[in-house]
């Protein structure tokens, strides 16, 4: 009676699971409404969470070439304003040249005819004069014929020391002897003086060439000024000696240069 108890319970759970729907057991052995073999995803510690390596080699970038946006012509023409350059005319005033130098014929001139005309300078060789006083001395004993000539204010610096180009003779009588290579026909005899009268240089009483004497009036130059006084004479010499007479009105004759001119030697 016990044994068929019991196979008839063995009968009955086998059907019971044989019946029984699929149910998934977990190992802990508790029951499990989940679908079967689906997993719940758990959520990863922080700790669990590997950093990122950075990239530690640059991006290269290729540069990239400009462009050149050339700007929109305006459909309306700009003007522009060209600024006005101002011009500013310096005016210079010129020094007033000097004067031209005075020639002034004494006496009569020489007429062509008779050898006379533009004629050629003469140079003579040497000379003796009546020696200058104070300043006023012939220096080289050629100052009066190097060609040398003063200024119109008698001790004016023009080429060397102040008035140097002068000799002077103070309340004197003057003689100078000029000797030539060999005889000439000369036509005119040039003698350059200086006329100051507040300085008290004024021109001779009379010149005397070679003996042929011409009295002179004492203003044939301007005042304060300079100038030659040509002789017109009719030599055929080697030698001509000039005499100034001094005027008994003024102390001094300043005399810078004397020139002689002649008819062209054909025989040279």
């Amino acid at each position: 009676m016990q044994i068929k108890y019991f196979l008839f319970g063995g009968f009955l759970a086998a059907g019971l699971l044989a019946c029984a729907p699929a149910t998934k057991y977990e190992a802990d052995g508790a029951f499990s409404s989940e679908p079967a073999f689906s997993q719940v995803a758990r959520p990863v510690s922080a700790t669990q969470t590997k950093p990122v390596t950075p990239n530690t080699k640059p991006e290269t970038t290729t540069p990239t070439t400009p462009v050149m946006i050339q700007p929109e012509m305006p459909s309306t023409p700009v003007t522009t304003t060209t600024p006005t350059t101002t011009t500013t005319i310096i005016t210079t005033t010129n020094p007033t040249p000097p004067e031209p130098d005075q020639e002034v014929v004494v006496g009569e001139l020489v007429t062509t005819s008779t050898g006379g005309g533009a004629g050629v300078n003469i140079l003579p060789e040497s000379y003796t004069a009546t020696t200058g006083n104070a300043s006023y001395i012939d220096d080289t004993g050629k100052q009066l014929i190097d060609n040398q000539v003063g200024g119109n204010v008698f001790n004016a610096k023009v080429l060397g020391t102040a008035g140097y180009e002068w000799v002077g003779w103070a309340r004197k009588n003057v003689v100078m002897t000029f000797k030539f290579a060999k005889e000439r026909k000369f036509t005119l005899v040039k003698i350059g003086f200086n006329f100051n009268t507040s300085a008290g240089i004024g021109l001779p009483k009379a010149v005397t060439i070679n003996g042929k004497s011409v009295a002179l009036k004492g203003t044939e130059l301007k005042r304060s000024s300079r100038g030659f006084l040509i002789f017109g004479v009719n030599l055929s010499t080697n030698q001509i000696t000039i005499e100034l007479e001094r005027n008994p009105l003024r102390q001094w004759i300043f005399v810078d240069e004397v020139k002689f001119v002649g008819v062209q030697d054909t025989t040279l």
